[in-house]
């Protein structure tokens, strides 16, 4: 394999009919076992409707002419609408919600209600919010910009933040 050639990069989208988080992080379990091969990752969030689903197609299906590499697809899309049109591509498509839905189905003997946006809101509040608290103490302290004991909350000094040293966004 020549490093750094266009024909060694391989495209990769991340397909979702939410944020793109589980599909992106699912995928990236994956790929981190093929430490040789290059990626360009794309992630396409918010795809809720056919007709968005169509663009995504396109979108895909020229990639897959344009590039040297077979595109790899994978996708968390909860509707079934959405997902069997993301199917149409011509690209292979690793589908992370139907390959496991139908066994979940299965063993719970009743089928699941297939919305968009539900994983985010699995688990009790109190947990997610130490965790994501834990997550922004360890970014401030990484450029070591601001210093917050884990224990207190946010404060605003007055005036303008510091400069970061690398670029963050914050939901």
């Amino acid at each position: 394999m020549h490093h750094g050639s266009a024909s060694d990069v391989v495209p990769v989208f991340f397909l979702s009919d939410s944020t793109g988080i589980s599909a992106e992080t699912m995928g990236n379990a994956l790929l981190i076992q093929f430490p040789d091969l290059r990626f360009d990752r794309t992630v396409i969030p918010f795809i809720s409707t056919v007709e968005e689903a169509r663009d995504v197609v396109a979108r895909l299906d020229r990639a897959r002419d344009e590039s040297p590499r077979t595109p790899l697809v994978f996708t968390t899309a909860a509707s079934d609408e959405v997902r069997l049109e993301l199917r149409r591509t011509r690209c292979p498509v690793i589908d992370f919600f139907d390959l496991h839905m139908g066994s979940v189905e299965s063993i719970l003997q009743t089928r699941g209600v297939r919305l968009p946006a539900r994983l985010h809101g699995v688990g009790d509040i109190q947990r997610y919010n130490s965790r994501m608290q834990a997550i922004e103490y360890t970014i401030e302290h990484d450029d070591g910009q601001r210093v917050r004991g884990p224990g207190e909350g946010r404060r605003d000094p007055g005036g303008p933040a510091p400069p970061r040293s690398t670029p963050r966004s914050r939901p």
